[in-house]
């Protein structure tokens, strides 16, 4: 028969156990200090690819407009840069577009019968453009109104709305357009 005793006390048990712990974190924070340095080195050594591939190709353009009379060259770059900052401003916002809130606000005001077939937003994101299929002119009504009540949406306007049969059922189905403007604060 074996006897096994402990004779370490509580307090000396937990102390080891968080011993232990705080070795495994250091531990773990220096494999992501290593992992991190590595993949900061990448980053570096592939930002210098491009920078020199920028440079690069600036350099081609720069021998492309010294050809000509010298004058679209200098107008050329303050225009190409707006138009980038312009560019990098749209995607900002694009990105700070809310998709989800956008589409529950849509998810309330769609009454059953009104099915959306498009979701366009504008390039400034400040309005979209709807295109759906209603089973009856009441359900298309009904909607708009309801687009109306939502605090997310101004300005909703009915564009177009035409019949067609449905090539499976035989049933007249209304297919209909809706523009309407954004609340940014309240999406």
């Amino acid at each position: 028969m074996r006897l096994a005793l402990n004779l370490v006390s509580r307090a000396a048990r937990r102390r080891r156990l968080l011993r232990r712990g705080l070795a495994g974190a250091v531990l773990l924070l220096l494999v992501g200090t290593v992992a991190h340095s590595l993949l900061l080195s990448r980053s570096r050594a592939h930002l210098a690819s491009l920078e020199e591939t920028w440079t690069a190709r600036a350099g081609e353009r720069e021998q492309a407009g010294a050809g000509t009379d010298g004058a679209a060259g200098p107008a050329e770059r303050p225009k190409g840069l707006a138009e980038r900052v312009r560019f990098y401003n749209s995607l900002l916002e694009a990105s700070a577009f809310s998709w989800t809130g956008l589409l529950s606000e849509l998810e309330f005001a769609l009454p059953a019968g009104v099915g959306l077939t498009a979701i366009q937003p504008d390039q400034q994101l400040t309005g979209v453009q709807l295109r759906g299929e209603a089973r009856t002119l009441e359900a298309l009504t009904g909607f708009v109104r309801r687009l109306e009540e939502r605090p997310a949406f101004t300005r909703v306007f009915l564009l177009r709305h035409g019949g067609r049969k449905d090539a499976r059922s035989g049933r007249e189905i209304l297919e209909f357009e809706i523009r309407l403007d954004l609340k940014r604060e309240r999406i």
